[in-house]
């Protein structure tokens, strides 16, 4: 019973974060040495060598400026999800670089979650907040690829796929019934209490405010200027690439093919679904595999390459919160034991 009370004692759980904080950046620059060790271990850099050319390279640098202006709005836009008035700029892109470089090392989308610990860590955003405007983004994301997606296909054929039809039209009903739904919701987890109904509650509250009419159409607007960017980005690179000629409408089926791949749980930031994408689609437009293949290394790195490039130098710089998040989860299990273990105490006693 004593060691329990010790564990959730406030000397414990202080002593438990200053250890965290201390190994911190150590695990931090270990992760970093380790990541960079694999990359370098890998076939990656042997295939890109025998598979690529000058020119690939050369349009996979040429897109970074699109890229750049593709991660500032991104960044913009999240910064005017999670709060109102809008955090500063300069900390939602340094959450927006930070989740981008991780996902290419920790896989099913958990790095979407260093946003909000880093928010709430730097400018003490909710970290239910920033959780619904991640949910807001990937709504309205959905809607912008899949609209390239179709018209890309609307050009080459008149057959569109049911899936990708649906895709839109279910991204277009969440956002046009979540405020009437979502106030239900949350007035229903408030009435459940504890510290997951509040949190939950909160949550449903945030992300209704944010898919009202008159933020949707701004949100809207940032997300088009956004993936217009990106688009273009590609774009500019498939007009490099030293291989065959390729059509915008064929450029549109790759973006969203490989956006679709890379938003599949599983690997680290796609990698795998992204190349298999691009080789499968590329493959039915003429381009050999070898071709198709170095083409979507390239390009998949290529869209990395900020966030990975400045990965290493933000984590060492910033505290992401992730610490903080842990020490926070300590603390409520070792709270939540010794309340269970009163409980039991009182029970014992009763009887």
């Amino acid at each position: 019973m004593n060691d329990i009370k010790t564990m959730g004692s406030p000397d414990h759980l202080s002593a438990r974060g200053s250890w965290w904080q201390r190994w911190s950046r150590v695990i931090k620059l270990a992760s970093i040495a380790l990541i960079l060790a694999l990359i370098l271990g890998s076939d990656m850099l042997a295939d890109l060598q025998r598979n690529s050319t000058r020119d690939l390279l050369f349009a996979g640098l040429a897109m970074q400026p699109f890229m750049l202006g593709a991660i500032v709005v991104a960044s913009y836009r999240h910064a005017v999800l999670v709060r109102t008035p809008p955090v500063p700029l300069r900390f939602a892109l340094v959450a927006i670089v930070l989740s981008g470089g991780l996902n290419v090392v920790m896989p099913g989308r958990i790095a979407e979650l260093v946003r909000a610990t880093y928010l709430r860590d730097r400018v003490g955003v909710r970290l239910s907040d920033a959780l619904a405007a991640v949910v807001v983004e990937r709504l309205h994301d959905l809607l912008m690829v899949s609209t390239i997606g179709l018209l890309g296909l609307g050009a080459l054929t008149l057959g569109v796929a049911p899936t990708i039809v649906a895709i839109p039209v279910l991204a277009v009903l969440g956002l046009l019934l979540a405020p009437a739904l979502l106030p239900r919701a949350a007035g229903y987890f408030s009435r459940v209490g504890g510290h997951a109904g509040d949190f939950a509650a909160q949550f449903c509250r945030h992300l209704a405010m944010q898919t009202r009419l008159i933020s949707n159409l701004r949100v809207a607007a940032l997300t088009v200027l956004n993936w217009t960017l990106f688009f273009c980005a590609s774009r500019v690179f498939f007009e490099l690439q030293p291989f065959r000629d390729i059509e915008h409408s064929q450029v549109a089926v790759v973006f969203a093919a490989t956006c679709f791949a890379g938003a599949i749980p599983g690997l680290p930031a796609g990698l795998g679904a992204f190349q298999a994408a691009t080789v499968l689609v590329l493959g039915g437009f003429g381009f050999e595999f070898k071709e198709a293949l170095a083409i979507g290394i390239v390009l998949h790195a290529s869209q990395l390459a900020i966030c990975v490039v400045m990965l290493p130098i933000l984590v060492t710089l910033n505290r992401t919160g992730v610490g903080q998040l842990v020490a926070d989860a300590a603390t409520l299990i070792a709270r939540l034991r010794q309340q269970r273990s009163a409980e039991q105490t009182d029970q014992a006693s009763r009887d």
